[in-house]
């Protein structure tokens, strides 16, 4: 690319790369100086709406889904509730039958705590390590020898005002 048009046109251009395989940006940009502003214009343009899909398009579907998931459900146990109440084991349709199915199930009121743990053979436990990856800093820092780990330097891209 040797002209700012020319950038501009490629990136709009990128727009219709769906696949992030296909996206390369250094073929699409090539030298990088000169062509700042153009590349912080786009960033800004895909990360905006990349915000607009999120907020208008995926949460509300996301909603939507989840309020007829919540419909669906309720419809479903007014049904159990009427065959319960009206003391009926099916109820037959057209197409369908409305059928009670029953199932037991366990609700305990609290918490198992270690002691259970200790005194009856149900109950479960469950363990998770993690590493204190701050400590680890630290030691490290500290030049403490730990071969199974080491700090990783990472490298942004920043974009700044010029204040002139």
């Amino acid at each position: 690319m040797s002209t700012l048009s020319e950038l501009s046109r490629a990136l709009i251009e990128a727009d219709e790369i769906m696949e992030p395989d296909e996206f390369d940006p250094a073929l699409l940009v090539g030298e990088l100086k000169d062509k700042v502003d153009s590349v912080k214009w786009k960033i800004d343009q895909w990360e905006a709406e990349a915000k607009a899909l999120q907020e208008n398009w995926i949460e509300p579907l996301v909603a939507r889904q989840k309020a007829l998931k919540t419909k669906a459900e309720k419809l479903r146990e007014y049904c159990a509730f009427v065959l319960k109440r009206d003391e009926l084991e099916i109820l037959p349709g057209n197409a369908f039958a409305l059928k009670l199915r029953k199932s037991e199930s366990v609700e305990v009121d609290l918490e198992p705590t270690a002691q259970d743990a200790l005194r009856y053979d149900f109950v479960r436990t469950k363990i998770k390590y993690e590493w204190d990856k701050k400590a680890l800093a630290a030691k490290l820092k500290a030049k403490e020898e730990l071969p199974f780990c080491r700090i990783k330097t990472n490298f942004s891209a920043q974009f700044q005002v010029k204040k002139d």
